[in-house]
Formats: structure tokens, C-alpha cells, sequence
């Protein structure tokens, strides 16, 4: 990858979080961040990395687990 991509990719899961060291993520904003980080790196392959793709579908499921478990907890 030469490092114009690598900067464009670094922006990109840079803007997607704001976490700080030993910031505790809520559970359904982990799997909203991993989902990000699969974008980026779905992005990176040009579409054609179908690992990432699997597991982002995987991840939108489990964020949408945690949303409904938030939801019902209230």
C-alpha cells in the first residue's frame, strides 16, 4: 500500500472514533467501531475482500443485538 492510501485509510478510522487510551467503550459502540474498521479495510481491498464483508454483516447484527438488549434493559 503506498503511504498516500495508508494516510487516507488512517483519517478514515480516525474519524470514525474519538476513543482516548483506556476509554470504556459501550458494548454497542465497539461493534460499531469494528464495523467501521471492516469498512476501511473493505474499502482497502476495492470491494473485494469477502472476509470483511462477512464479518461486517456479522458486527451490524451484534450492534443490533446490544441495541435491542439497551432497549429492553431501560
Amino acid at each position: 500500500m503506498t503511504p498516500r492510501r495508508e494516510s487516507a485509510a488512517w483519517r478514515r478510522r480516525l474519524s470514525c472514533s474519538t476513543c482516548e487510551p483506556a476509554t470504556d467503550l459501550p458494548e454497542t459502540d465497539g461493534w460499531v467501531l469494528l464495523g467501521y474498521l471492516k469498512d476501511v479495510r473493505q474499502d482497502q481491498a476495492g470491494g473485494d475482500h469477502v472476509d470483511s464483508a462477512l464479518d461486517r454483516i456479522g458486527y451490524a447484527l451484534l450492534e443490533a443485538e446490544s441495541r435491542f438488549r439497551d432497549k429492553m434493559n431501560r
